[in-house]
């Protein structure tokens, strides 16, 4: 269970305010189009930084790249994921309701492993920025999920301590970063397998976005 007298609420935004996950599976498969991948299971991948996943991809099918090779995929993956989120960019139900709803109360902050761009997407899209006070994305960090680094850094930049914030995440890489960082971690259910976001434990699990105003009101 969650503790009361939060004062933060920190949202991750792939798969919890962005309804982006087949995009970026897309714009996996696509990048990796010249290697015998085929179809793969997002759910492995989901949370972690691009390198590391196509690391993994590869991996899977025996394969390796050098590391200049990595940073040339990684980048076309994120400029084909940057051009689909462009055409065709979409909420998770009730995001918008939810997050106007919650900064009538509370300090919304957004840490995303995501580019700086497609944070800047979502901020103008619908005018979300207005309703967060700090926004944090990959490359304000030097290391990814689930090391606590994006968590402690949203921490820092917003004045409040780990036990006033709690934490918005749909993947096991992040609720480890946010249970790494000191801050409770709800886990939202859609992204990921029931049972592999209960195996991070969280303090709390809800099926949709919605659940939230009841959870943290």
């Amino acid at each position: 269970m969650l503790s009361r007298n939060k004062k933060l609420i920190i949202f991750d935004m792939d798969g919890v305010l962005l309804d982006s996950i087949t995009i970026h599976k897309k714009a996996f498969a696509m990048a990796l189009q010249e290697y015998p991948i085929g179809d793969f299971d997002y759910v492995k991948i989901s949370g972690m930084s691009t390198e590391d996943a196509l690391t993994l991809l590869l991996a899977d099918h025996e394969l390796a790249v050098d590391s200049d090779t990595l940073v040339i995929l990684a980048q076309k993956k994120r400029d084909i994921a940057h051009q689909l989120l462009r055409q065709d960019l979409r909420l998770v139900d009730g995001a918008l309701n939810v997050v106007q709803h919650l900064a009538r109360q509370f300090q919304l902050c957004l840490a995303s492993s995501a580019s700086r761009r497609n944070v800047a997407l979502l901020l103008q899209h619908k005018n979300l920025g207005n309703y967060f006070g700090v926004s944090i994305s990959r490359e304000a960090v030097k290391v990814a999920k689930p090391d606590p680094e994006i968590y402690c850094k949203a921490l820092s930049l917003t004045g409040y301590q780990a036990e006033q914030a709690v934490v918005i995440e749909d993947a096991p890489m992040g609720i480890l970063a946010a249970k790494n960082a000191g801050i409770e971690v709800i886990g939202l259910m859609g992204t990921c397998r029931e049972e592999e976001l209960r195996a991070c434990q969280p303090n709390y699990l809800i099926n949709n976005l919605r659940e939230l105003i009841s959870q943290l009101a």
